[in-house]
């Protein structure tokens, strides 16, 4: 009998992109304890969140081939990389196309592979596990809140925040919730404090507001004038 397993993988960069990349797995097989595995890929410039999504299946590939794994489920919550192991998404970035290559590399040597996407709600073990990386990493004492603030600035100076509700915002791609503090993104979830996206639906609040009030100024003074 063929020796089958199912692989769950995932991939941080923080900050993503030009942050660290981390990575983390886990291989379940039937009737045997679990194996798990996570470790910083690298850090600098170049590093992105697709990158290290790559670095954790290539880590991933290359234990169950250790294990003797011969058929395997691969899971994971990149629709990009799971759609490109597929073969349904083109690989149009040159940074990514090594990776690619080391993953088609390494997912030929199985006599069967199949890709599955599933939510980060489905996937929260390896998710756990690349966060681990980072946080052996960093500690978690390491915020600077100045940078924050310049990054959240930045993000606001970018346009890429726009208001949902009276306390809701979408910051880039995450859901900020400005009453209960809470944002999407790992960084928060991993050190429970205020994020970047939350310090730029901040930002967005008091500058809108400000706006307003200057708004309801200029109108008085335009009335009073005619």
């Amino acid at each position: 009998m063929l020796e089958a397993a199912i692989v769950r993988f995932d991939g941080l960069c923080e900050p993503n992109p030009g942050g660290v990349a981390c990575a983390g797995y886990v291989i379940d097989r039937p009737g045997r304890p679990s194996v798990t595995g996570y470790a910083v890929l690298s850090s600098g410039p170049d590093m992105t969140g697709n990158i290290a999504e790559y670095g954790a299946l290539i880590m991933a590939l290359e234990m169950a081939r250790g294990l003797g794994v011969e058929i395997l489920t691969v899971k994971g919550d990149s629709l990009l990389v799971v759609n490109q192991m597929r073969g349904r998404f083109a690989v149009n970035s040159l940074k990514l196309l090594p990776y690619y290559r080391k993953a088609v590399e390494l997912a030929a040597v199985f006599n069967g592979v199949v890709f599955e996407w599933v939510p980060r709600e489905e996937n929260t073990e390896a998710d756990a596990l690349s966060r681990k990386a980072f946080e052996d990493l960093v500690g978690p004492e390491d915020v600077d809140d100045a940078e924050r603030l310049e990054r959240a600035r930045l993000i606001l100076d970018c346009g890429l925040v726009s208001p949902v509700s009276a306390d809701i915002y979408r910051v880039k791609q995450y859901i900020v919730d400005l009453a209960g503090q809470i944002c999407e993104c790992k960084d928060h979830e991993y050190r429970k404090c205020r994020c970047k996206h939350i310090i730029a639906a901040e930002l967005f609040r008091t500058e809108a507001a400000h706006f307003t009030i200057f708004r309801q100024a200029d109108n008085l003074m335009d009335g009073g004038e005619n």
